[in-house]
C-alpha cells in the first residue's frame, strides 16, 4: 500500500486554495503556505531519442513542456520555462507536492511547490537518487529525476523534499543554508525513498533473485549467516548442490551477474547517500522501478553474496567477459549500514577516509556530504562552514587546515594521494585532492595505513597555519634519502607478478645475496636464521604487519616462500632446470596451504598497492607513494606516526607521500642528544 500523507493533510492542501481567474492567468492565493503549480509533459524513456541523435538539443521544451498551471501569493514565478525561487528564510524548507496520474492527460506530471519552517512542516518524504545528466542546461529535472517523478505519481504521490527542485541550484546561499540543514531534513522525513533508477533487461532477474533470498530469510533458511564464518567454510560452499537446495538458479547462472550489476548501479557511489540512509527514522524504501523493497532487504541478498566471498568469484567472472565492474558497492553497503545502525560516533577525517572513494556532483560535496555525520562537527569542536562560493581549491585547503589544527594532529596528510592522480594543480601539495576517487577499491590498503606506525615515538605534534595561507609548517627531522627506487608498481587486478619477480630480484641484487633462488633456498630452511637483507624484504613488503600484529608473526616468513616459490615454479615451468630445483625446494613448504599462500598475496597485494619499493642511501629498504623520486627525503614529523616523503624546492619543501621504511618505524630516528627537530615550510 502506498504511503501518503493523511486525509487531514489532503484537507488542509485543498482548503487552502482559493482560485481566481484573470484572463488566461491562474492565480492561487493561500492562507498561510506559498504555492507553484507546474504541468510537466514528458515522454516516456522509450519515446526519448538518443542524445547522438538528438545533438541540437537546447531547450527543454524539446523533452519537458512546461505550462503554467499557477502562479503563487508569495511571489515566486515562471522564468522562460522554469520556476524562479523567491529567497526562503533560515530553518525553512521547500517542499513539492507531486499529483497522481491525471488520466485525461497521462503523460503530464503535476507538482506544486510548498515553503514551510522545518520545525512546522507536515509528513514528507526524503528523496535519496542519483542525479545523471539533466536533460537541459537550464533546468534542474535529470532524466533520471524524471523517471522518479514519474514512477512516484503513479504509485505514491504526495509532500516530497527532493534536492534539485527544493532548493535554488542557482542560489549559492540558499543551497550552502539547506546544506547546514541536511541531516535534519532527512531525519524529519517520514520515510526516505531511494530511487535506483528505472528497469531494464537485467533488472527483472535480479530483483526476482533478491526476493527469493529474502523469502530464504522468512523461512529461517539463512541463520548459518549468523555463525562465525570460519566454521562454515565446509557447510555451506558455494557448490551447485548447496543452491540446488535453496532453490537458488546454478552458479553459472547469468543471474548472478544481472544482480551483481543491480547492486553496481551508480547509487552506491554518491557521497549524500552516506547521510541520507544513515539518519532516517525507518528503513529506507529502495525503488527500482516498480520494484520496491526494504533498505534492510538489500542488505541481506549483499550479505548472502559476500559471506564466503562469491562476489569476489563473480566479478572475476564479469572481468573475463568484458563487464565492467570496477565500482565494490559492497564496500559502500557497507559502509552506509555500519554508519547507520553504528553507536560509536565518528569524526570528519575518518569520516573523509571511509567516504574517500564516492562520487559526488560539485566536489565541494565530497565533504560537505559528511558535515551532518561528523561529530566534532556537531558537538562544535571543529568550526566549519558550508560555501559554495570559495573556490574549490580554497575550500578544501581551508577544510583540511582547520583539521589539522583541531587535534592538533598530522594524520589528515595521510589523506593526501599519489600526486599523479590529482586533478586540482593549484593545491598546496599538503591538501587532499578530495574531488578525485583513488580507485584503490578493497585490494588497497586504506588511507593512513602506516600512520599508526611510531616514527615520531611520544613526540608532540607541533604545526602552524594561517587561514587562508598554503604553508603548512611542521617540526621535522630528514632521517634518510631516496637512492633507488623500483619500476614496477603494484596497480589494479594485478596479481602482483611483476613486482614479485622484480622486487626480489633488485633487493638480492643490492644486498649482494644472490637471486630470488638463494633467497628461496634460505626460506626453506626455518632452523636457519635468515640473512639480514631476506628479513627485512619480506618484512617491508607487509608493512611488518599482519593479523594485525606488528611485528608480523614469523610464520608469515613461510608464506612468503611458498608464494615466491609458487609463482616462479608455475612461470618457470618449461625450463626442466627450474621445475627440478622447485620440486626439490618444494617439499619443504608442503605444510603451507594454498589459502596461507593466497592470504599471503592479498596482503602483499594490499601493502604495495601503488607503490614503489625502494633502497634508501642508508641501505634500509621501504615502500614509497608512485610518484616518488630519487633523491627524495624520508622525514619524521613530531607527533606523526609514519614516514613522510618530501621533495626539496627553491626554499621549502612539497609533501609526496606517507611510507614505509623498515629500521624507522619504531622512533629509531628520532634527535638524539644535540640533536632536535628543524621547522621547516611545506607548500
Amino acid at each position: 500500500m502506498a504511503e501518503t500523507p493523511g486525509p487531514e493533510l489532503a484537507h488542509s492542501l485543498h482548503n487552502s486554495r482559493v482560485a481566481s481567474r484573470d484572463g488566461s492567468n491562474v492565480k492561487v492565493s493561500t492562507d498561510v503556505l506559498a504555492y507553484q503549480t507546474l504541468k510537466i509533459e514528458s515522454p516516456t524513456p522509450s519515446q526519448r531519442k538518443p542524445k547522438s541523435e538528438d545533438p541540437g538539443l537546447q531547450s527543454v521544451q524539446d523533452l519537458l513542456k512546461l505550462r503554467i498551471a499557477s502562479e503563487d501569493a508569495s511571489g515566486n514565478s515562471i522564468s522562460g520555462d522554469w520556476v524562479t525561487h523567491q529567497p526562503m528564510q533560515n530553518g525553512w524548507i521547500r517542499l513539492v507536492e507531486i499529483y497522481p496520474k491525471d488520466l485525461e492527460d497521462p503523460e503530464a506530471i503535476g507538482l506544486a511547490f510548498r515553503t514551510v519552517p522545518l520545525e512546522e512542516a507536515p509528513e514528507y518524504f526524503g528523496l535519496s537518487y542519483t542525479w545523471g545528466q539533466p536533460i537541459s542546461k537550464d533546468h534542474p529535472i535529470t532524466e533520471n529525476l524524471m523517471d522518479c517523478l514519474r514512477e512516484i505519481r503513479n504509485s505514491s504521490p504526495g509532500l516530497y523534499w527532493i534536492d534539485a527542485l527544493s532548493i535554488n541550484q542557482e542560489d549559492h546561499e540558499e543551497k550552502s543554508q539547506q546544506v547546514r540543514i541536511m541531516r535534519s531534513i532527512y531525519e524529519k522525513a517520514k520515510r526516505v525513498r531511494i530511487w535506483l533508477g528505472s528497469e531494464h533487461d537485467d533488472t527483472a532477474p535480479a530483483t526476482s533473485l533478491i526476493k527469493s533470498i529474502l523469502q530464504l530469510g522468512v523461512e529461517g533458511r539463512l541463520d548459518y549467516m549468523k555463525e562465525p564464518r570460519d566454521a562454515l567454510e565446509a557447510k555451506m560452499p558455494w557448490a551447485n548442490k548447496s543452491l540446488d537446495k535453496l532453490g537458488l538458479p546454478n552458479r553459472d547462472s547469468h543471474i548472478w551477474i544481472s544482480l551483481m550489476k543491480f547492486f553496481d548501479k551508480p547509487y552506491s557511489q554518491r557521497a549524500w547517500v552516506i547521510q541520507e540512509v544513515a539518519v532516517a527514522k525507518k528503513h529506507p524504501l529502495v525503488m527500482c522501478g516498480s520494484f520496491k523493497t526494504a533498505w534492510n532487504g538489500i542488505c541481506v541478498a549483499m550479505k548472502f553474496l559476500t559471506w564466503f566471498g562469491w562476489d569476489i568469484a563473480l566479478r572475476r567472472m564479469m572481468r573475463r567477459q568484458g563487464i565492467n565492474n570496477e565500482v565494490s558497492a559492497r564496500a559502500h553497503v557497507i559502509i552506509i549500514t555500519s554508519l547507520r545502525y553504528s553507536l560509536k560516533r565518528q569524526g570528519l577525517e575518518r569520516l573523509l577516509k571511509i567516504c574517500r572513494d564516492l562520487h559526488a556532483t560539485d566536489p565541494r560535496d565530497k565533504i560537505t556530504a559528511v558535515f551532518g555525520l561528523a561529530s566534532d562537527i556537531q558537538d562544535g569542536q571543529l568550526e566549519v562552514d558550508v560555501d559554495y562560493e570559495t573556490p574549490v581549491a580554497d575550500y578544501y585547503r581551508d577544510i583540511t587546515g582547520k583539521l589539522i589544527l583541531h587535534g592538533p594532529s598530522l594524520s589528515p596528510l595521510s589523506l593526501v594521494e599519489d600526486h599523479s592522480m590529482r586533478k586540482l594543480s593549484e593545491l598546496p601539495s599538503w591538501v587532499p585532492d578530495y574531488s578525485i576517487t583513488t580507485h584503490c577499491g578493497s585490494r588497497a590498503a586504506a588511507p593512513g595505513y602506516f600512520a599508526n606506525d611510531f616514527a615520531a615515538g611520544n613526540s608532540p605534534t607541533s604545526v602552524r597555519w594561517n587561514p587562508g595561507s598554503s604553508a603548512l609548517r611542521v617540526h621535522a627531522r630528514i632521517v634518510d634519502e631516496v637512492a633507488v627506487a623500483s619500476d614496477c608498481v603494484t596497480e589494479a587486478h594485478s596479481d602482483g607478478y611483476d613486482a614479485l619477480m622484480n622486487w626480489p630480484r633488485m633487493a638480492a641484487s643490492w644486498t649482494s645475496t644472490g637471486d630470488e633462488w638463494h633467497w628461496i633456498a634460505l626460506l626453506a630452511n626455518p632452523e636457519l636464521d635468515s640473512e639480514e637483507g631476506l628479513e627485512s624484504f619480506w618484512r617491508t613488503i607487509v608493512g611488518d604487519t599482519a593479523e594485525r600484529e606488528t611485528p608480523a608473526p614469523n610464520k608469515f616468513r613461510q608464506y612468503f616462500a611458498a608464494f615466491l616459490l609458487m609463482h616462479t615454479a608455475v612461470r618457470s615451468a618449461r625450463n626442466p632446470a627450474i621445475k627440478k630445483k622447485t620440486e626439490e625446494i618444494g617439499r619443504k613448504f608442503s605444510a603451507v596451504s594454498l589459502d596461507n599462500i593466497k592470504k599471503y598475496q592479498e596482503l602483499w597485494i594490499r601493502t604495495t598497492f601503488y607503490r614503489r619499493f625502494i633502497f634508501t642511501k642508508s641501505r634500509r629498504m621501504g615502500l614509497g607513494p608512485k610518484s616518488l623520486q630519487v633523491g627524495d627525503q624520508m622525514t619524521i614529523f613530531s607527533g606523526a606516526g609514519a614516514i613522510h616523503m618530501l621533495r626539496k624546492s627553491a626554499e621549502n619543501y612539497r609533501y609526496v607521500g606517507e611510507g614505509y621504511v623498515h629500521g624507522l618505524m619504531c622512533g629509531e630516528g628520532l634527535p638524539t642528544a644535540g640533536h632536535t627537530f628543524e621547522e621547516i615550510s611545506i607548500e
